[in-house]
């Protein structure tokens, strides 16, 4: 959709959305039309920035890589862990889980008569 609405004359500085003057579009512009919907849909009206908090708490509380997030949105893995750390999930039970798969190479089994004798392979 953005390639077929792309200008002619891309810059590396040009704005992606535009208001009618060519100008970037200011987020205060949407702000009369936001609150209009929200009230419609019944929901708590809540500024445009709040859809950040709503895209980054669902996608931590999925699983989703706390660096790539740290990424895509500017937000320090700091901040994230600080503000919507509550909605990461926990990695504990998948850690573990890796470690038992690792188990036998870590600490091989010993033969019942090594066992029984106390014999080392070491």
């Amino acid at each position: 959709i953005l390639r077929e609405i792309q200008p002619l004359n891309l810059r590396p500085d040009a704005a992606v959305f535009t208001n009618l003057d060519g100008r970037p579009i200011e987020p205060k512009a949407f702000s009369t039309h936001w609150y209009h919907c929200l009230r419609v849909l019944g929901l708590p009206v809540r500024g445009l920035y709040s859809t950040k908090d709503s895209y980054v708490s669902l996608l931590m509380s999925r699983g989703m890589n706390p660096v790539w997030l740290e990424e895509q949105t500017g937000v320090r893995f700091e901040t994230l862990r600080k503000h919507y750390g509550k909605w990461m999930r926990s990695e504990g039970a998948d850690q573990l889980r890796k470690l038992a798969d690792l188990a036998p190479q870590l600490a091989p089994q010993r033969s019942g008569a090594e066992q029984a004798s106390g014999i080392s392979r070491e």
